[in-house]
């Protein structure tokens, strides 16, 4: 491998790092705190970036229509959707004259756009099934954000004026808003969840408060500087709200790892006999190469997201590489000046671990390493490696069955708890009014005027779509149409047509399939451009652009992955192994959301969620560019044990034995680490991220246990000497400082510091 790699376990650079933080870890300490606080400062000062939409497509024909609706015709899908319950009923005397007020007051709030309502248009869509309750929508003015911000305003004035009336508001400003607040909510209760959760796991794992306490800080130093740089990415370009709480649990969880990576290689080269410049020197060359290539793989997957057509995903793929940026620097800077300042001491048995070691004096002797557990299950693998790979290759496929039926939708009011008034008032709506009475299917006529000669072209263009499949009626300027014929004038005919062009509005039969009908229209002839909108012709549009532009984010995700590793683990087939058993780790877990959040099971156990009988359209995408880098990130950091002890000994069977064993151990509470971050996002009341929370930990664990324990070795075993093939390198006599090929690796002294399997038991760090 060339010198100058990054990856080149001699690289001279990690090496000049190393001693760089001999020579002034006081400096490197104060210079990462200043930067730090300075990112926080400037955070700090900016109020409310965040934006809750973001979910559309750039340039599809549904944003098209919603545009040119809102900016021409002030019509389009309503920002507020406001169900008014009159106890005489809608038709009353009284109800008519307080509705019609209610309206006028509503269009005189500022910033309110328009208002329309069942008292001022006599639209019967606007009517309740039980006659007791009418409709009053109103549209706001500027982006989501800024209509956020209006109807925080505009609902308690309307609830002021609403006189006999019994108020309830949904729709998307609202909607959006209480997302926010409980988003918000849920940010906090997952911090406090996983930081002391991951305290005493690490506990466990080091046995020494002062090692503990390590990572926990470098991870909490990593998320301050990433928040810091979303607050600032959100000046420039739309940051989804959600990116936080994803910031947050990915730096969190990565910076412990990182750490831990670390920290265990140090106590294990001091624990060998190394004095604290030589054990630092190893660390940053060997666990700081590691690092490097899992940050790098990390973020490459991550920066998938940046194809997708929906600023959403974009945000998230820039909270993703920023974090996982921030992350590496923080482990590699803070941990090795720590290490420099106070390593003995970290390295040295703390109170619990010489608690421990009197304890396990009185018991058994240590075992062997050829008797640890990871390697006695590696080398049982890898006697009957065919049957190993067929069948946890066959579970993971059964459990990857249910994503064969996923349904999909976008995020709406069924995302949100099942108690907060939006989704209350929603499911109202539904009930009493039907799908389409707030959010109907439009399409929109630019350059069609039917007030200078379209007038004809109109009607011959509404009388076409009433007679599609699945129509109950059509509405525009020109009249009311069904099946093919006018029937009547519209109701507030003047609204669907302008000087910049015309809409019309179509009614489906109850229970219609929507996108279906969209489609249907998509297809009936016209005369000029015209751009079907509406709710259901969005989730139609953006499940097509995401669909189109999943091949490129596979493209990214996969060569990107592959140009990385190749260098990392000196092995053509490694890389590709490597892709192959993260997808397979992580279609499992999409089936296991599939069956869950989808189908309803387990609610008890991963916590009461709403049923929507969908899976919002970016999640399957957001988890395939985080959870897949994740994935490969346990892959990089076992392989690369296994290639160390390949190299000194040549023998390929006992160097993947030996690499389960030395890290087997590190992976498991690595793994344990990253799923307690994201089971506490798990925790959240938006299903959305509790589907991200949930679905990643299980990627995570799969991976982590069924993938690199059983099929791992087994697939290595299969492959044996193409494992190693790589153009033009002869294969390395056993080097000097590693027992021969069939040799019994040393036991662990009693006193070197030892990390805890999962099961408890008690074994060598590393």
């Amino acid at each position: 491998m060339p010198a100058n790699s990054p990856f080149s376990q001699e690289n001279s650079a990690l090496t000049r790092w190393a001693a760089r933080v001999h020579a002034g870890p006081r400096h490197l300490l104060g210079g990462l705190a200043a930067v730090v606080l300075l990112l926080a400062a400037l955070g700090a000062g900016i109020g409310a970036p965040f934006s809750s939409d973001g979910y559309d497509p750039d340039g599809a024909d549904s944003v098209r229509a919603e545009a040119f609706l809102d900016r021409h015709l002030r019509a389009g899908t309503p920002d507020l959707v406001v169900l008014a319950r009159a106890p005489g009923g809608v038709d009353d005397a009284s109800t008519q004259q307080a509705g019609t007020r209610l309206t006028r007051k509503a269009e005189q709030l500022s910033g309110v756009r328009s208002a329309r309502s069942y008292w001022t248009t006599g639209d019967r869509s606007f009517r309740s099934r039980d006659g007791r309750s009418g409709l009053l929508v109103l549209r706001l003015r500027g982006d989501q954000r800024a209509a956020q911000t209006v109807a925080e305003q505009v609902v308690p004035e309307l609830r002021k004026e609403s006189g006999a009336f019994r108020l309830r508001v949904t729709g998307p400003a609202q909607v959006a808003r209480e997302a926010e607040d409980i988003t918000g909510g849920d940010l906090v209760r997952a911090e406090l969840i996983a930081a002391p959760v991951v305290v005493l796991l690490l506990l466990l794992v080091f046995r020494s408060v002062g090692a503990a306490l390590l990572p926990v800080a470098v991870g909490v130093t990593a998320v301050t500087a990433a928040m810091a740089l979303l607050r600032l990415l959100a000046l420039v370009t739309p940051v989804s709200v959600f990116a936080q709480n994803l910031t947050t649990a990915l730096g969190f969880g990565l910076a412990v790892d990182y750490s831990l990576f670390l920290l265990a290689r140090y106590r294990e080269e001091t624990g060998q006999g190394a004095g604290p410049r030589e054990a630092l020197t190893t660390t940053v060359r060997t666990a700081g190469r590691t690092v490097l290539a899992s940050a790098a793989t990390v973020a490459v997957s991550a920066a998938g997201l940046l194809v997708f057509p929906t600023s959403f995903l974009r945000s998230l793929g820039y909270a993703s590489v920023g974090v996982v940026g921030c992350a590496a620097v923080a482990a590699l800077v803070a941990v090795p000046a720590l290490l420099a300042l106070c390593g003995p001491r970290l390295a040295r048995p703390g109170r619990i671990e010489r608690w421990y070691a009197a304890r396990r004096r009185t018991g058994p002797a240590p075992r062997a390493a050829h008797e640890d557990r990871w390697y006695r299950t590696a080398m049982a693998v890898m006697r009957r490696p065919l049957t190993v790979t067929l069948l946890t290759t066959t579970l993971l496929v059964l459990a990857a069955l249910p994503f064969t039926h996923a349904r999909f939708g976008n995020f709406d009011d069924r995302m949100l708890p099942a108690g907060t008034p939006a989704r209350q008032a929603s499911e109202e709506v539904r009930r009493q009014f039907g799908d389409q009475a707030a959010d109907p299917v439009f399409v929109a006529l630019p350059g069609l005027r039917a007030d200078a000669g379209g007038t004809a072209e109109l009607d011959r263009y509404a009388r076409r779509l009433s007679r599609a499949e699945g129509v109950a009626r059509t509405e525009t300027a020109t009249g009311v149409y069904r099946s093919g014929k006018r029937a009547g004038d519209a109701a507030a005919a003047e609204g669907y047509a302008g000087p910049a062009g015309a809409w019309v509005r179509v009614l489906g039969v109850p229970g219609a399939d929507s996108e279906g009908l969209v489609s249907r229209l998509r297809q009936v002839p016209v005369e000029r451009t015209a751009w079907v909108g509406g709710p259901a012709a969005l989730l139609s549009d953006t499940r097509s652009a995401l669909a189109e532009r999943l091949p490129w984010a596979l493209a990214v995700l996969a060569l990107g992955l592959v140009a990385l590793m190749l260098p990392f683990t000196r092995s053509v087939l490694a890389p590709l192994k490597a892709l192959a058993l993260s997808a397979l780790s992580l279609t499992a877990s999409f089936g296991a959301l599939v069956w869950i959040f989808q189908e309803g099971h387990l609610r008890g156990l991963v916590g009461d969620f709403p049923v929507t009988g969908f899976i919002e359209c970016s999640l399957p995408a957001l988890m395939l560019c985080v959870a897949f880098g994740l994935a490969t990130d346990y892959e990089l950091f076992v392989f690369s044990r296994i290639r160390e002890r390949y190299d000194a000994t040549g023998d390929s069977t006992h160097a993947i034995a030996w690499g389960l064993a030395r890290s087997g151990r590190l992976v498991t509470a690595s793994a344990l680490t990253i799923a307690c971050v994201f089971a506490a996002m798990g925790t959240s009341q938006m299903s959305q991220l509790k589907m991200v929370g949930v679905g990643t930990m299980l990627a995570v664990l799969v991976d982590a246990t069924v993938v690199r324990v059983l099929l791992l070795p087994a697939l290595m075993r299969l492959a044996g000497a193409a494992n190693w093939w790589w153009p033009s390198r002869r294969k390395p006599p056993p080097g000097p400082d590693g027992p021969g090929p069939h040799e019994e690796v040393p036991a662990a002294r009693a006193d070197e510091p030892r990390m805890l399997d999962a099961s408890g038991r008690a074994g060598s760090g590393g």
